[in-house]
């Protein structure tokens, strides 16, 4: 084998046109012999060597290299197991063999295209898989594989040379013809339908690739490419029949329009797609006002629809419910790369004004218009109750424990018992439990500030507000708000209400607000019952609204004002979520499980990876993220922050430290001055339990807290009883500092950790708390299968920048590897993602960013350090690597 490498090494370079004196090639024959034991690679080659009888026996010899060069990879040599299809079949092909060898850059073509697969981790099957393709293509397999080369080369360089596959409408067309779903006919049936699947939406991408630059110039804006999932609706895995790219612009704040390619079973067309149903409420309606024009000559408003069985586009009018405002092209137009070009851009001149006004008049606006009034007769309301209950399981266990803190309220409020009342179970009252009035620390600081005669005083007004029945109610609520002798700092009229409400619930609803979002002007209007003179005082108000509210409720848990209250918000909720769309609309427009699929291409990992993390944390609520500095971690999981808490009040950062203690996450006493110059102490919340309140208040969106390097935190000592709480989130247990209060962690927060595995191994986290947390990791290991190990690479190819980056980064890792024993101080991706990074570029990053982390891991060892310098590295690395193929 020693001679083999030194005789074909000299003969390589001599001849480029054979294609062996890169990576695949000839430095892989080097890496074989000489990172293996003498001898050791002697018999693996020579068997390898020998040409294959059939392509089973072809299959076999690859994956015996490509196992040889992972167990020398273990070891910390560079060799690559993906590089033995094409090193092996070559060296049939060099022999005079009817084999031709698997052309990397053919292959890439045709992975492109959707024909084959790169994803197989069996590397005899890529061999096999290209071999059957590219016969059934051609009696010609080596022009054909010089061809799909040259196609790589040539789209590598965004040369217009491929129009658009002119068999995407006959494949839409025989999806209908094939399963739509695995229970539909035999797995081999379902396997074609989704490969065809794959080919109509990769044809896209690539197409979509190759003309952004030109579509970005056009609009004059950044542009993203965006392609759908296989499926109209994940959940029940129904394969699509139709497909679209985006060209969507790129902007920090809502979903932007974009400019789409579609194509179904009769139509080929390019239309201005604004999004509707991922931007805000009302969208919809706001474009059928502004664009009521007659449009343009040739286009045309399109929405999707279902015709003889076929779910295709179709022309509708403009009062009707469009989707997008497009123009037809026909095939023979897409045939050429220059002719589609042409076509495809001259489409996006047409389409671009109404992008434009879409932004300038439509995105800017308010767009929440209310739903319309929800007219419910007696039989009417008590059936939507009884679904109500069904929905939502009620009473739940949170339920219970709410009625249970609103009795315990009621007695701490009874008149007899009113003067033993504490600030401490005031403050309990006026928070969140049994419904939360709002944010109250102005409130919280009057009763924390108080002396015994001011909160004597406070008492008289709050037995003056519950219990002086000579006066009607809306009178007492006006005079604890305005008289001078019974207002309270900070105490307004939702705290009144509450407060009613409790002691009251006959007479007072569990809807504490007036205004905003949550309050009872909104319920009113949503119902159609008629609202108070707004020139009505605030007591007034709120309690003409309370009549109106229990008259209207009457019949319907009676007894229960927690579930009137329930019952209402959800009634709102579920009114302003629920439309008529079919599935398939939804997942087309603006489906969550697409968005995911969107946040996986804009960070460069497999869709199947952030699912999976999104639904580990939809299910276990708390996850942590693991890997050495540079792997995206944090990243990672503030795009997914972003996406399931959209709003900024839904989620949070903190960053632990050695000395992050209970009392800086949890809650804990902080020192205030008073008015009067005196040191108090004040129990105040910390992030966990702002966000805990904030979700348990709102428990049907989902609310994110990232803990950033979570593992530098002494964590028994910080999370203190959350440890129980993390694992039992049915349950509530007693803080530290409230002895006498339940708390619980609500289902909707989610908790998500990272820690770098350069600070401090997994092993050394306390068993107890990795039992509560799921650990996911993010580690560019050598076998390439972690989703973060193909990070770079994707980057680099779908960016076009420094080709020779991954390898390099490969290289590194697998010596650090042998160096260090493991794969968890490997180096991230994050550090060479930088736009436009050659050479240069790379040397700073090196410098300032790579060298001193190493020497951090080989403190006072000069001799290993030298080894990762970057001149050392980079020449090491331009000597082994010639040009690939």
């Amino acid at each position: 084998a020693q001679d083999l490498k030194v005789q074909i090494d000299g003969w390589a370079r001599n001849k480029p046109h054979f294609g062996f004196g890169g990576a695949a090639g000839a430095m892989l024959l080097n890496q074989l012999v000489k990172d293996s034991e003498a001898g050791e690679a002697d018999r693996i080659l020579r068997e390898a060597f020998t040409i294959p009888k059939d392509l089973e026996e072809a299959q076999r010899k690859i994956n015996d290299v490509a196992a040889f060069a992972a167990a020398l990879r273990e070891r910390g040599s560079s060799a690559a197991a993906g590089r033995a299809p094409y090193f092996t079949s070559w060296f049939w092909w060099i022999q005079g063999a009817q084999w031709q060898p698997l052309h990397l850059s053919a292959e890439q073509s045709l992975s492109s295209m959707g024909w084959l697969s790169r994803d197989s981790e069996d590397q005899g099957q890529r061999f096999v898989s290209y071999a059957t393709l590219i016969d059934r293509l051609t009696d010609d397999p080596l022009t054909a594989s010089y061809v799909f080369s040259w196609v790589s080369r040539e789209v590598g360089r965004s040369a217009q040379v491929l129009g658009m596959d002119s068999t995407l409408m006959d494949r839409c067309n025989w999806s209908y013809q094939l399963p739509m779903t695995p229970e539909e006919g035999s797995a081999g049936e379902w396997a074609t339908a989704v490969a065809n699947t794959r080919v109509v939406i990769a044809e896209l991408k690539r197409v979509g690739d190759m003309l952004a630059d030109a579509v970005t110039e056009v609009l004059g804006r950044p542009v993203k490419v965006r392609v759908p999932g296989i499926y109209w609706v994940p959940v029940d895995k129904a394969i699509r029949a139709g497909s679209w790219m985006a060209w969507q612009v790129v902007s920090d704040g809502k979903d932007t329009p974009s400019i789409r390619l579609n194509v179904d079973a009769g139509t080929v067309m390019l239309s201005f797609n604004p999004e509707i149903f991922q931007n805000r409420k009302g969208m919809i309606y706001a474009l059928r006002e502004a664009f009521t024009e007659d449009l343009p000559e040739g286009l045309a408003r399109m929405k999707q629809t279902d015709v003889d069985g076929k779910y295709v586009f179709v022309e509708v009018a403009a009062s009707e419910r469009w989707s997008e405002i497009a123009l037809p092209l026909t095939v023979g137009a897409l045939a050429t790369g220059q002719s589609m070009k042409e076509s495809i851009l001259n489409g996006v001149k047409r389409l671009a004004p109404f992008l434009k006004r879409f932004e300038e008049e439509i995105s800017i606006s308010t767009l929440d218009p209310e739903p319309s009034p929800l007219h419910l007769d007696e039989s009417g309301i008590s059936q939507m109750y009884e679904r109500f209950c069904a929905e939502e399981n009620y009473p739940t266990a949170a339920d219970k424990d709410n009625i249970a803190s609103g009795e315990l309220f009621r007695q701490l409020l009874q008149q007899g018992r009113l003067a033993a009342l504490t600030k401490q179970e005031f403050r309990r009252i006026i928070a969140s439990r049994y419904g939360s009035p709002g944010p109250q620390s102005r409130l919280n600081a009057a009763i924390r500030d108080a002396d015994d005669e001011e909160w004597s005083r406070v008492l008289s007004t709050i037995d003056f507000l519950l219990w002086d029945e000579a006066q009607p109610t809306e009178e007492r609520v006006d005079k604890v708000l305005t008289d001078e002798r019974l207002r309270v700092r900070g105490l307004g009229a939702a705290v009144a209400m509450k407060l009613l409400a409790i002691v009251h619930p006959e007479t007072s609803t569990l809807v504490y607000p007036f205004e905003g979002e949550h309050g009872k002007a909104k319920i009113l209007e949503f119902l159609g019952l008629p609202l108070p003179a707004a020139t009505e005082s605030a007591g007034r108000r709120h309690c003409e609204a309370n009549r109106t509210l229990q008259s209207h409720l009457h019949g319907v848990a009676p007894g229960d004002p927690w579930g009137q209250m329930r019952f209402l918000y959800w009634l709102r909720r579920n009114s302003e979520s629920g439309d008529t769309r079919d599935d398939r609309e939804v997942a087309e427009t603006g489906s969550f499980e697409q968005k995911l699929v969107d946040l996986a291409a804009d960070l460069y990992l497999d869709p199947e990876f952030i699912s999976e993390i999104h639904s580990l944390l939809a299910s276990h609520k708390q996850a942590i993220f693991f890997g050495p500095p540079g792997t995206g971690k944090t990243f990672v999981a503030q795009k997914l922050a972003k996406l399931v808490a959209p709003d900024e009040e839904q989620r949070l950062l903190v960053q632990f430290h050695p000395s992050t203690s209970y009392e800086d996450f949890v809650e804990g006493y902080r020192p205030e001055l008073r008015d009067d110059g005196a040191l108090a102490y004040t129990l105040e919340p910390g992030p966990l339990r702002l966000l805990a309140t904030a979700a348990a208040d709102d428990p049907h969106n989902t609310y994110v807290l990232i803990i950033d390097e979570i593992n530098r935190a002494n964590l028994p000592k910080v999370l203190g009883e959350l440890l129980f709480l993390l694992e039992y989130r049915d349950e509530s247990a007693s803080l530290m500092y409230r002895p006498g209060e339940k708390f619980s962690l609500p289902k909707n927060l989610w908790i998500i950790g990272t820690m770098n595995t350069a600070d401090r191994s997994i092993a050394l986290i306390d068993a107890a708390l990795r039992r509560r947390f799921q650990f996911v990791e993010f580690i560019p290991d050598s076998a390439g299968t972690n989703p973060v190990s193909k990070v770079l690479r994707n980057w680099v190819e779908q960016n076009r920048e420094l080709e020779v980056l991954p390898d390099l980064v490969d290289l590194v890792n697998s010596r650090l590897r042998t160096e260090l024993g493991g794969e968890h101080l490997a180096l991230g991706p994050s550090y060479f993602m930088k736009p436009g990074i050659d050479e240069e570029a790379l040397r700073r990053i090196w410098k300032f960013q790579i060298e001193p982390l190493i020497g951090d891991l080989f403190f006072n060892d000069h001799e290993r350090r030298q080894k990762f310098e970057f001149d050392t590295i980079w020449n090491e690395f331009v000597r082994t690597t010639g040009t690939a193929e």
